[in-house]
């Protein structure tokens, strides 16, 4: 997953995130900023929830201000942008569909959006890289 970070008074950050890297001592520390699961995180991140937006944000920026507190990090909704292949959505997929974790109702609605954004991108064809954006940044698109 691409994020990009473009605040109207800085220049644009970029990183590549992949989850599956994430150290587990990483991952508790996201989980407790977030308030959710390891797997919750992820699928808010799909949906688009702001807080899991600035939970990653955050995480990304400590990297450089190890000092920064979550309640520092505040950003205009359009400022944010997360970008996934068809190849992640698929893997967020799969690994969903067995995530013990995740309320039925909510592993169903993620994987209606998971579908969606994976259909979209394979009806499009054109889209560089066979990029998707998050479910928030979808919608501000359209």
């Amino acid at each position: 997953m691409k994020i990009i970070y473009t605040p109207a008074d800085g220049e644009e950050q970029r990183w590549d995130w992949d989850p599956g890297t994430v150290r587990a001592k990483d991952a508790e520390l996201i989980e407790t900023k977030a308030d959710a699961t390891w797997d919750e995180f992820q699928m808010q991140l799909l949906a688009g929830r702001m807080r899991a937006r600035r939970v990653l944000l955050w995480f990304l920026l400590r990297k450089q201000h190890p000092m920064l507190k979550l309640d520092d990090v505040d950003f205009a909704a359009g400022e944010l942008k997360a970008e996934h292949t068809v190849a992640e959505l698929q893997e967020l997929r799969e690994g969903l569909e067995d995530a013990p974790n995740v309320p039925e109702d909510r592993r169903d609605a993620a994987l209606a959006i998971l579908d969606k954004q994976i259909a979209t991108q394979l009806d499009e064809g054109d889209e560089p890289a066979g990029k998707a954006l998050s479910a928030a940044n979808a919608k501000s698109t359209a």
